[in-house]
């Protein structure tokens, strides 16, 4: 009966405990791979698929891969959604007799993959661990990039998550029954959230982890103390906790260095941003080319170092709530505005910082390289000269905020005195420990290099002792040093008796004698103590760095801050931005107003800037105007403004004077959502029904062409009911914009609505968008005329505007002739003693419907049903 070979029981005996996993299996210099992970890796990787014999009656497929260049393999399979375990060779082969004893040293997942090529380098790589309490009110949350050590833990209620959850984006999503029972469920969230996991693959089971007290294996207990997470509100949050810190010990198989700080975040400390606004502004991409360059980030990103897009992003999805923040930030900004000399100085120093929190992260891991040394060295060498330009620069606010800035220099100095400046990679295969450190790695590596000439010497006097002129001294790692003698050479020559044959060629035969095996034992084992000894020093360093990763993290959070005043205050100067004024007036003044974006990609002509004023009394803005006339460009720069505003960034226009808002919601532009059987009008309902039920009188609400997914009359009727809705229930400052000219007219129904449109002018056959938003109503859509500019056949433009005629010459018809017959006891049983039905009536009575138009009529039934329905 066929058995496995002791090595393959081996592979199988670790495959079993990582069967979510492709296990690279180490064998000497390549990293192997058997049965089902051979097939499927060698597909993705497209690499050979050979076979090994295993002891078995079929050899075992098998594929391969060097170890020292696994790294572009292992991003490959990452993007594939799978796992890595590298399973290494825990004693040296050379020194063990029998099977090698291996181990999995680390589980590569797409959330601990420290790559910035896959991550990106002005991105986050969150892995998000949820407990949802029993009730589903509250969902306690713990998140971390184990690229960068961040790691925040938050309370968020049911209708916040979703925007939460789309904002952290996760790779990998860590939860407990009652969230996998809730998203197995119906509800609209769990299907959104079911449909993003499925996709992604990236649902985590830690049933087996060792979950017990695991916080206390990465923070004191004094600490964890300090931030009340033993408090009875906070278990589920601790659950949560300590759900993530598991699954990081276990796929990485260490407690984590980097991860020194937990992070509340505190929901009502930031604007809110939903997620349709988020996507709908194109805050981080463009909405349809899903780029960076057409989105607010694309214009706001010229941040020098990786930490220093990341803050900005950050930043952009968070902007602060509260006003003395926001002014600081705003100071700094202006401080860095007005020094341009000091600006760019700092900005050049700064192209020199490398990405120090993820190079934390690999000390932290244990996956650092001798490269990633010399980038934190050649970071922290300009660290001093950054602090002494801020120091001196009489920028008081600039000073506050980083005259503790640590410089690491004795990290810099370590680095440069151990590490090579051109390090061999891998480890073993060269020098990296620089000359100087160590005396004695210095007279090993002495003793190797001399060997050159002790061997040319011995070369030497070995031809002139045989008198064979053609004798040479050879290495190879087989047979180690050698004296190679051609035949024909040896029919010339004296062969010495102590030659001792050693290999047989076809033209030539090797020899060695006891000189040559003693000056041999002396070169390979100074080379072998000198790798050795390089090993155990560069071992120490990273140990030795490995304790300063907190001062190291908390550097490079602050170049990050830094980073991102300078950037802000960069294209603040150079888009001609100004500083905002905040206040809690509820003022909204804006003048001369830019779309951010939008003026950067006009190359034809120049922007149009626009004002706006809302306040307390003339809150509700309704916008008319044709296609094509600038109505979204104004709204959504509008909310930009307001945006930046927040964040602490200068604004594009003349000047402004901004709310502090709680939140601002916009619903501009819709697709359908196929996957959930919606359509583009409910998708559109749903949207708005959701700003309905969040928005409070502090919010912004921007609110595009409401209604125009169905018929004429039920979308006017949707769009003035949502009016009034906002205008006696939330009361919040609001942009809408309507095609439904006739809904002008709620502005004589509520106070605090006033009517704008976008200038149009007409010069014979000829109309021009003025792209200037003005006081008053507009008359007409120009739909025919956006359908001109389209290139629409002749042909489709002429039958448009023939039956474009025809339409409006029966609807003039229709208004001149229409009577509606009111017999109110036709209508109603009337009950004479109740006020209610006899105001009804009496409006009834007093109602010119000759006049009424078929919206007022409308609205006027309206307005009746909601009086008797009270």
């Amino acid at each position: 009966m066929s058995k496995l070979t002791p090595m393959m029981e081996q592979y199988l005996s670790i495959k079993e405990k990582h069967k979510d996993a492709i296990l690279f299996f180490r064998l000497g210099d390549f990293y192997e791979m058997f049965f089902e992970d051979a097939k499927e890796a060698s597909k993705i990787l497209e690499i050979a698929l050979t076979g090994k014999s295993c002891g078995l009656q079929e050899r075992a497929p098998m594929c391969g891969i060097p170890y020292h260049s696994c790294e572009g393999y292992i991003q490959k399979l990452i993007e594939a959604g799978k796992k890595v375990a590298i399973c290494e060779q825990m004693e040296d082969p050379k020194m063990t007799k029998g099977l090698v004893k291996r181990e999995v040293i680390r589980i590569i997942t797409p959330g601990t993959f420290i790559n910035e090529k896959l991550i990106g380098s002005f991105q986050n790589n969150y892995i998000l661990s949820v407990e949802l309490a029993k009730n589903k009110e509250v969902f306690s949350i713990a998140y971390v990039d184990a690229s960068t050590g961040e790691l925040n833990v938050s309370h968020v209620n049911y209708f916040d998550f979703g925007d939460m959850f789309y904002k952290i984006s996760p790779s990998e999503l860590i939860v407990n029954k009652t969230f996998v029972d809730f998203i197995n469920s119906r509800e609209k969230l769990a299907r959104q959230i079911k449909n993003y996991i499925q996709v992604r693959n990236i649902c985590v089971n830690v049933a087996e982890l060792n979950l017990d007290e695991v916080e206390s294996r990465f923070f004191e207990q004094s600490y964890l103390e300090k931030i009340d997470l033993n408090e009875p509100e906070n278990l589920q949050i601790k659950l949560a906790l300590r759900s993530l810190l598991g699954y990081l010990e276990y796929t990485q198989k260490v407690v984590a260095g980097n991860l020194n700080v937990i992070h509340w975040v505190y929901q009502n400390r930031y604007l809110k941003l939903d997620y349709s606004s988020v996507a709908s502004l194109e805050l981080m991409e463009s909405y349809l080319q899903k780029n960076k360059k057409y989105s607010l980030f694309g214009i706001l990103d010229v941040t020098k170092t990786p930490m220093g897009g990341r803050t900005l992003r950050k930043w952009i999805e968070h902007p602060l709530r509260d006003k003395r923040e926001i002014e600081h930030r705003l100071d700094i900004v202006e401080e860095c505005i007005s020094d341009y000399a000091l600006r760019e100085d700092l900005r050049s120093l700064l192209d020199s910082v490398y990405d120090m929190e993820r190079i934390c992260a690999k000390i932290s891991y244990d996956t650092v390289s001798a490269r990633d040394f010399i980038n934190l060295k050649e970071s922290a060498f300009y660290l001093p000269e950054i602090l002494e330009k801020i120091e001196f620069s009489q920028k008081n606010c600039l000073i506050g905020a980083f005259e503790e800035l640590d410089v690491l220099q004795d990290i810099c100095v370590l680095l440069e005195k151990a590490i090579s400046d051109t390090p061999s990679s891998p480890l073993r295969e060269g020098e990296i420990i620089r000359q100087g450190y160590s005396q004695e790695l210095d007279e090993l590596r002495k003793m190797e290099k001399n060997s050159a000439s002790v061997l040319a010497k011995l070369e030497s006097s070995e031809r002139e002792k045989t008198g064979i002129r053609s004798l040479k001294i050879g290495y190879n790692k087989v047979f180690g040093y050698y004296i190679e003698i051609t035949h024909a050479a040896l029919k010339n020559g004296v062969l010495p008796q102590e030659y001792i044959r050693k290999q047989t060629l076809a033209n030539a035969e090797r020899y060695i004698n006891e000189e040559l095996k003693e000056l041999e034992n002396k070169i390979l084992t100074s080379r072998q103590k000198a790798m050795d000894l390089q090993n155990e020093l560069y071992q120490k360093i990273k140990e030795e760095i490995k304790g300063k990763i907190i001062r190291i993290q908390k550097t490079a959070e602050k170049i990050g801050e830094l980073d991102t005043y300078l950037a802000l205050a960069t294209v603040s100067h150079q888009n001609n931005y100004v500083k905002p004024v905040l206040n809690y007036d509820r003022k909204l003044e804006i003048i001369d107003g830019r779309h951010p974006v939008v003026e950067q990609l006009v190359e034809d002509c120049l922007f149009v800037p626009n004002n706006t004023n809302l306040n307390e009394k003339e809150g509700f803005m309704i916008i008319t105007g044709p296609n094509m006339g600038g109505k979204s460009t104004y709204m959504r720069q509008v909310a930009l403004i307001s945006i930046m505003a927040h964040m602490g960034c200068y604004i594009p226009a003349k000047s402004g004077n901004i709310p502090i808002f709680d939140a601002i919601y916009t619903r501009v532009g819709a697709a359908d959502d196929l996957s959930q059987g919606q359509s583009t009008f409910m998708v559109e309902m749903n949207e708005v029904s959701h700003i309905l039920e969040h928005a409070t009188k502090d919010s912004l609400v921007i609110l595009d062409e409401i209604g125009r997914g169905t018929s004429t009359y039920d979308g006017m009727s949707i769009a003035w009911a949502i009016i009034g809705y906002i205008c006696s229930k939330i009361n919040c400052m609001t942009l809408f914009s309507t095609h439904y000219h006739e809904i002008t007219d709620i502005e004589h129904n509520f106070q605090n609505v006033v009517n704008y449109c976008v200038a149009v002018e007409e010069r014979q056959d000829e109309v021009i968008f003025l792209k200037k938003v003005v006081r008053g109503k507009a008359d007409k859509s120009y739909g025919i005329h956006v359908a001109h500019l389209a290139e629409l056949p002749q042909e489709v433009l002429d039958g448009a505007q023939q039956k474009l005629e025809q339409l409006q010459i029966r609807e003039s018809r229709e208004q001149e002739n229409a009577t509606i017959p009111i017999s109110q006891r036709s209508f109603f049983s009337l009950n004479e003693k109740d006020p209610i039905e006899q105001k009804v009536c009496h409006e009834l009575k007093e109602l010119n419907a000759d006049t009424l138009t078929p919206i007022e009529a409308l609205l006027f039934i309206m307005k009746l049903k909601e009086e008797l329905q009270g």
